[in-house]
């Protein structure tokens, strides 16, 4: 996995890993992967994919990662080309859980709100998770929004 240099502004929906600081080591944070589900100027808040929780941490705590260097069998390259399939969902909406955790004891768990979808659309979901998909449920997510949650085996 390659890291992005510095200085660039960290945007919602990017993959990122926290550096190691005696702040980030309090929040039992450093070193950990996670998606960016939320940027503002003096703080960005990471989804962190182990447990299921997110920090908040100053900018210059985070080092993106490469698009596309992340294998597809890290739990994080996943979850980044599973919202790739989902052009409308916005990262700070995404849900995670680990495989073992109190909620996705069946697998890995991503639930993702989003726009319209079709068959066609459901059918690339289920062609790139392929045999690890365990379940994969829509549901109604409000005016004009569906939530799909997808469960899958870890690799």
């Amino acid at each position: 996995m390659t890291m992005a240099t510095s200085g660039e502004k960290t945007l919602a929906g990017e993959a990122v890993q926290i550096q190691a600081t005696d702040y980030t080591e309090k929040l039992d944070a450093a070193g950990r992967s996670g998606l960016v589900i939320d940027a503002r100027k003096s703080h960005v808040c990471v989804l962190l994919l182990e447990d299921e929780r997110a920090v908040w941490v100053p900018p210059q705590l985070v080092r993106r990662y490469v698009p596309g260097s992340i294998p597809r069998s890290h739990p994080l390259g996943f979850v980044l080309r599973v919202l790739a399939l989902f052009p409308d969902a916005g990262a700070p909406e995404v849900k995670l859980a680990a495989a073992g955790s109190s909620s996705a004891a069946d697998g890995n768990r991503i639930t993702i709100p989003h726009g319209a979808m079709d068959l066609a659309a459901i059918d690339r979901v289920r062609e790139f998770v392929g045999g690890d998909l365990v379940s994969m449920t829509l549901a109604p997510g409000g005016m004009r929004r569906l939530s799909t949650t997808i469960v899958w085996k870890s690799a």
